[in-house]
């Protein structure tokens, strides 16, 4: 029993110092810093986001569930100038009966930078698969009708090069193809040109070459840091005939702006966009108060000033109010954010929910990034 007892002491002794070495070990600066560039080193990377709701009216007639995002990209390192990357999607659909989500091997893509590879002393790098290539989403407000008719992509797209330099990047890629040929597009940004970034693009659409002209400006910590800024205007070379066969309501040309103004813990944004057809069309007001770090509510409210044509009456009619959400949230330390409202609708407008129940209602909320 005593040889027990001082195996058993010399034991806990042993564990004891080993547990103080390991909590040096996970503290130490110096140690904590070598460890985050050795995850940061790894072969091999998971990053992505879901987003869900579930919303149901008070009545209980017409509810909703399901998920605004839902991917996971996986990123392999082969070689100190390659990265394979793949991704995963979710069909982004509500539920069926039976609760199954189908996942979608989305995009795959190989990426090699040249400009490293070959020490050319400038950013180049070639990407190739099944990718696509989009405008950024230069917006500052919550509902980012800024962009809503403005950002621009081909989707797919076979490969791409892109070059930098310390003042501009530059993308030219193109997709070949029976469905998809003749595709191709040019792309250029500022990143830093005084408080502003400023991008430009064509994107040809189909075999003609023709295509959508378009650009953006974003400007951040205007006013000694109280006000955020972004704008962007875009023009289809196309056909009418063309849009009109593709649903593509824009119709020649759209445009959007928007405008944050942010004071201590509080944010408010106006957002507002148009096309040929509604010069004025959605306008858009949101809001945020943060509580703290992790507690705060957020408000949208959505308009519609376009004129809108109702078949029951024959009559062009405005249906301005399009709906208004109010919501509490509570985030975590990894990224994720729970929020809990109510959503007054009768178009299904959501701002911060994944999904809408026609004519809203109460709901829940969870995203996560990482």
């Amino acid at each position: 029993m005593k040889k027990s007892l001082v195996v058993l002491a010399v034991f806990l002794i042993v564990a004891l110092c080993a547990f103080q070495a390991l909590a040096v070990g996970m503290y130490d600066p110096e140690r904590r810093a070598s460890k985050l560039a050795e995850v940061k080193a790894a072969p091999l990377k998971a990053s992505g986001e879901i987003t869900f709701s579930g919303m149901m009216p008070a009545d209980g007639s017409t509810g909703a569930t399901g998920f605004a995002n839902e991917y996971l990209d996986i990123t392999a390192y082969p070689s100190e100038y390659t990265t394979f990357m793949i991704e995963v999607k979710g069909a982004q659909a509500a539920f069926v009966t039976d609760g199954a989500l189908p996942l979608l091997l989305n995009y795959w893509q190989l990426q090699t930078d040249v400009g490293k590879l070959f020490d050319l002393g400038i950013g180049l790098t070639a990407t190739g698969g099944q990718t696509d290539f989009y405008s950024t989403k230069y917006e500052v407000t919550g509902l980012a009708y800024e962009r809503t008719l403005v950002r621009t992509w081909i989707d797919p797209l076979a490969w791409y090069f892109t070059a930098t330099t310390s003042q501009f990047a530059a993308t030219f890629g193109t997709t070949f193809g029976p469905a998809y040929g003749g595709r191709f597009m040019g792309y250029v940004t500022a990143p830093k040109i005084g408080p502003a970034m400023i991008e430009a693009w064509y994107m040809a659409m189909d075999a003609t070459g023709k295509g959508r002209l378009g650009g953006n400006v974003k400007a951040t910590g205007l006013m000694n840091g109280y006000i955020d800024f972004a704008g962007g205007f875009i023009y289809d070379l196309r056909d009418k005939s063309i849009l009109v066969a593709n649903g593509d309501q824009n119709d020649q040309w759209a445009y959007g702006v928007g405008a944050t103004v942010k004071y201590d813990k509080y944010r408010a944004g106006v957002s507002l966009n148009g096309r040929k057809d509604y010069a004025v069309n959605q306008l858009g007001i949101d809001a945020r108060a943060a509580f703290t770090d992790k507690v705060g509510f957020d408000l949208g409210l959505g308009l519609s000033l376009a004129n809108k044509d109702n078949p029951a009456t024959s009559k062009n009619e405005k249906d301005v109010f399009q709906g208004l959400e109010l919501s509490f949230y509570v985030k975590d330390d990894i990224g994720s954010k729970w929020s809990a409202g109510y959503d007054i609708t009768k178009d299904g407008f959501v701002y911060v929910a994944a999904v809408g129940a026609p004519r809203g209602g109460f709901f829940i909320n969870y995203d996560l990034t990482f």
